[in-house]
């Protein structure tokens, strides 16, 4: 399934894979408080990484790893025992992915304390890729980081978000530009619709349309991917019923949830979606793949049974 996205982001693709796969092991192994600190560092420093390359997905990194101590604590009172190694782990990442942000911008307030419009365009340019932000945007952003929590996860969303529309102002896939987030309701009411683009975009209607730059070939392939996908999505649900005690397949459906459910939520252009889900997609494809099997290994049981 469209292979040549693996050319794309690679390195992105392979730390995101790596950091889901280090959250993962909390869930599934026992460590020792030596081999748990080797492995938080070593996840925490994927997560710096991460945030070095895509720092418009710094949710989504922090979304993984308070997701893999959640599913931690779980796994501890299921087990009725404290996993001191893997909690030293699991704490670690979170906490270097928590603290990137704060260093950089310590780091940058000390090296440029007089050039306030050169810090300012280096923070911003890092924020979105590609991007050509406007002035107002990013004093919006700038306002609210003065105020509420609520308030400054709003703003962030807007800004990012108004950078992918102004990244693909004439593009023919962009998808409800006209959008505005002007609270948390707006957000809390528009999810249900960003989860649909996140999981199912571009949707039927587009499949034959002419796209400005890939024309009707590059559509009609594009939708017969998608049309896969919705396969693969359908045998994911069963892959995770039939896993459903397993807290590791939880984490990978919910990363996946999160992961295009944010997308959905900031980006306006379908083909710039289409590439930033992929990881996400990869997961997705691995639950279809296992419940893909337990339908087949069902059919061919009962099969036999007549």
């Amino acid at each position: 399934i469209h292979t040549t996205q693996l050319l794309r982001d690679p390195l992105f693709i392979v730390l995101m894979l790596t950091l889901v796969l280090i959250s993962s092991s909390w869930l599934t192994g026992i460590y020792s408080w030596r081999r748990g600190l080797a492995v938080g560092s070593a996840g925490g420093a994927t997560g710096a990484v991460l945030w070095i390359l895509r720092t418009n997905m710094w949710e989504v990194m922090l979304g993984v790893a308070m997701l893999g101590v959640g599913l931690l604590v779980v796994r501890q009172l299921r087990e009725r025992r404290v996993l001191v190694g893997n909690l030293i782990g699991a704490a670690l990442v979170l906490l270097i992915i928590l603290s990137t942000p704060q260093i950089e911008t310590m780091f940058q307030t000390r090296s440029f304390p007089v050039n306030q419009t050169f810090e300012k365009a280096s923070a911003e340019e890092r924020v979105a890729s590609p991007a050509d932000v406007q002035p107002a945007a990013s004093a919006t952003l700038t306002k609210e980081q003065a105020t509420t929590l609520p308030s400054r996860l709003r703003a962030r969303i807007e800004l990012l978000r108004h950078r992918f529309t102004l990244s693909y102002p004439e593009a023919t896939s962009n998808i409800d530009t006209e959008v505005r987030f002007a609270s948390l309701t707006d957000i809390a009411l528009y999810l249900p619709r960003a989860v649909a683009i996140g999981f199912f975009a571009p949707f039927p209607n587009m499949w034959f349309a002419t796209g400005k730059q890939v024309g009707l070939t590059g559509r009609v392939i594009g939708g017969l991917e998608t049309l896969v996908m919705y396969v693969i999505e359908i045998f994911a649900v069963v892959g995770l019923w039939q896993r459903r005690r397993c807290l590791s397949v939880w984490l990978m459906i919910l990363v996946a949830l999160i992961g295009v459910t944010t997308l959905g939520l900031v980006v306006t252009n379908l083909g710039a979606l289409y590439r930033m889900r992929y990881v996400f997609w990869m997961l997705l494809i691995i639950l279809g793949v296992e419940g893909a099997k337990q339908v087949l290994s069902s059919t061919l049981f009962t099969r036999s049974q007549t």
